[in-house]
This record gives C-alpha cells, structure tokens and sequence, in this order.
C-alpha cells in the first residue's frame, strides 16, 4: 500500500517524535560540552523519552483501530519502532555520561555528539518529507546523508577506542568510556536503520 492522502495522524506522530529525537541530541551535546548539571540532563532526557514511548504506544494502537492507513501497516510499525530505538539510545547515553560521572568534556564524545546531533536534524528532515509526493526524492537524499554520517561515526569510534586504549588509563575508567563511545556509535546505526526502512517504504510506494 502507497501514500495516500487521507489519515494524516501517523504522520503528525512521526513528526512528533522525530522533534523529540532532535531534541534529545541536542540536550546530548550540551551534556557533553560539560557546561550543565549532568544529573539534570539525564532527568531531562528520560522525561524525553517517555514522552516518545507514549507516542509509539499510541501509533501501536492507532494501527489496530485503522481501517486505512496512510503507509503499509508493516512499514509504519517498523518507522516508528526504528525512531523509538534512536531515541532510547540517546538516552541511554546520557544516563552513563552521569553515571559514570565522566570528566567532561572530551573531543571524542564531542565528536560523536555531534554527529549524532547531525543525524537526528537529517531524520527530522527526511520523516517530514514522506508526507508529499512531491518531496520523496529529498527523503530519499537525505537517507544517503545519514548511511554517510553513521559511516563518519564509525570512523570516529575507531579513532576513539585506539586513543583510548593506548593512553594507559585506568581499565574501569576505559571501559566506562569505551560502553559511551560504542553507545553513541550504535545510535547513527539505528539512525541508518530508520534510512533503511525509509528507502524500502518509498520504493513500495
């Protein structure tokens, strides 16, 4: 089943979440400048996502009752499970960089932050994008922006687990970072997850 347009609701709630996935990334970077309350942050960012696990309950239940929906019922599942992913992971970020108590800030979190941030604005783009047939070209682009950002990502890990474990720090201290570094590196995984299912989406169109 294509786009069809009728039952913008699915829509509304992609958006939605995709503004808390923004949102949550954006709240990251500023824990990792080390310029706030860490402790408060992370409480923020649980609020977030909350606030997201309550909007894909809602879709959940919005396609058992939908007698036509506006995308294939398997493909807006898996959006919307993909989304809830990137966002669960962000947040699970930022509740080790309080945990952990990190020294902050640090170029490599910085870096990983960033990219995060940068994905999630390209996620924001592209879900705002399905909604017209006009714009489905532009989602399509900006799913190759986010399969090049999450291999950027890759590229950062790299850097930062051989700079890490070269350093001679203290091997608990390491492993508290190697769990961010790998936790922000799976996020841009997912993020490539919501391209991927994206892609499919629009190409059954």
């Amino acid at each position: 089943m294509g786009l069809l347009p009728k039952n913008e609701l699915f829509f509304d709630d992609f958006d939605k979440h995709a503004a808390l996935i923004v949102e949550a990334a954006e709240l990251l970077s500023t824990m990792a400048a080390g310029t706030s309350d860490a402790a408060a942050d992370a409480r923020r960012m649980k609020a977030l996502e909350e606030q997201g696990d309550a909007i894909t309950h809602r879709v959940v239940l919005g396609l058992r009752r939908a007698f036509i929906t506006p995308l294939d019922r398997d493909d807006t599942h898996n959006l919307m499970s993909h989304l809830d992913d990137v966002l669960d992971l962000i947040e699970a970020a930022a509740d080790r960089v309080s945990l952990f108590k990190l020294r902050l800030p640090q170029e490599h979190l910085t870096a990983l932050a960033g990219q995060v941030r940068q994905s999630a604005t390209v996620i924001q783009e592209a879900v705002k994008s399905l909604r017209d047939k006009a714009t489905r070209d532009r989602a399509l682009e900006l799913c190759v922006k986010l399969n090049e950002l999450e291999n950027q990502a890759d590229v950062t890990l790299r850097v930062a687990l051989t700079q890490l474990l070269s350093d001679g720090a203290d091997p608990i201290l390491v492993i508290k970072w190697k769990e961010v570094f790998e936790t922000l590196e799976e996020t841009t995984d997912r993020c490539e997850d919501v391209a991927d299912v994206i892609e499919n989406l629009l190409l059954d169109a």
